[in-house]
């Protein structure tokens, strides 16, 4: 009789059991493939962020070449006299110090990351780190952005009456869309002009100096992804 009784207590018991273990199971699968699909949402994330940085870098890149030649520029405008600015020289060098920079930062992946607290997911905290730094820059290479432009701005008003505009022949020419009337060239020895024309080179300078420091910064970022990923 007692035997009887505790059989289908056993068999309860051990069916109770499955019914827990399947439970828990199913738990363990569940976390597993969400830790899974994680670590491929954030395998991708980290694949886009490199990108976006890869294609920040090539346009700071250029921007720093096109700086470097706007100071060069001023160099032969601030130390030429009159006589020596022959025809074609002067626009030459007015063109390419008008050329201003606008830093172009593709941010769209790490914006992401932080609007949905992916960011935080990533492991490695020097990738964190190194990305977060590139980014927090962003806002004063804008800055200097807007005050060498500003400069620059003020630079061709105050020469703008002396430039004469030509007809647009090709957007693939290199050469400048205006002449210097004669009037322009006296313009150029000009004491206010010519502070001017410094103001702007040294705040190019500046934005240039800013730009590869940026860059090494975003080649290093770049360099601890591409590590995390292979």
């Amino acid at each position: 009789m007692t035997d009887s009784k505790i059989i289908p207590w056993k068999r309860i018991s051990i069916e109770a059991a499955a019914v827990v273990a399947s439970i828990l199971l199913a738990f363990a699968i569940d976390a597993w493939w969400q830790k899974s699909q994680k670590q491929e949402d954030i395998h991708l994330s980290l694949e886009r962020l490199s990108d976006n940085l890869k294609t920040t870098l090539l346009d700071l890149q250029f921007d720093v070449g096109i700086l470097e030649q706007s100071w060069v520029a001023a160099q032969i405008l601030i130390n030429s006299k009159q006589s020596e600015l022959v025809r074609g020289s002067a626009e030459t060098a007015l063109a390419e110090l008008f050329d201003t920079r606008i830093p172009v930062v593709e941010s769209a992946e790490y914006k992401s990351l932080t609007s949905t607290g992916m960011l935080r997911d990533i492991s490695n905290a020097n990738i964190v780190a190194s990305v977060t730094s590139v980014y927090e820059q962003v806002p004063y290479l804008q800055s200097l952005s807007s005050s060498s432009g500003g400069a620059v701005r003020d630079l061709r008003e105050m020469v703008a009456t002396s430039l004469v505009y030509q007809e647009l022949g090709g957007f693939e020419s290199i050469q400048p869309v205006f002449t210097l009337s004669d009037e322009g060239r006296e313009l150029l020895m000009r004491t206010d002009i010519r502070a001017k024309i410094v103001e702007a080179a040294w705040l190019m300078s500046l934005q240039a100096s800013y730009y590869r420091h940026t860059i090494s910064n975003i080649e290093d970022a770049i360099e601890l992804i591409e590590g995390e990923l292979h």
